[in-house]
């Protein structure tokens, strides 16, 4: 019994939560994975982002959190941690000529 005291006050004291303590008493377990609040960045979510980002490459994090309903940092943490892609401005160049060659 002193173990499972031990156990409970760390419970307690890692996730302040009060609920650990009756749930681990009731059925012997800890079930941390339900604790906090719920996530909005679902597998569903994650392949929306994507489709929307194939669809139009160019467009905004800013204007995807829109589309999507999320947050700016969520959309921003879906596109660099789930689908890899590194948001950046892509910017329009004039065409080199042979005359920008000519030394000064």
């Amino acid at each position: 019994m002193e173990n499972g005291l031990i156990l409970c006050k760390l419970a307690l004291k890692n996730f302040g939560n009060q609920d650990i303590h009756f749930s681990w008493l009731s059925s012997g377990k800890l079930n941390v994975k339900s604790i906090g609040r719920p996530k909005k960045k679902t597998p569903e979510v994650v392949e929306e982002v994507r489709g929307l980002m194939e669809a139009i490459l160019s467009k905004s994090i800013r204007k995807l959190s829109q589309q999507i309903h999320l947050s700016y940092g969520t959309s921003h943490t879906i596109l660099k941690k789930d689908l890899h892609m590194f948001p950046y401005k892509v910017q329009v160049y004039h065409k080199i000529l042979p005359r920008d060659f000519v030394p000064k």
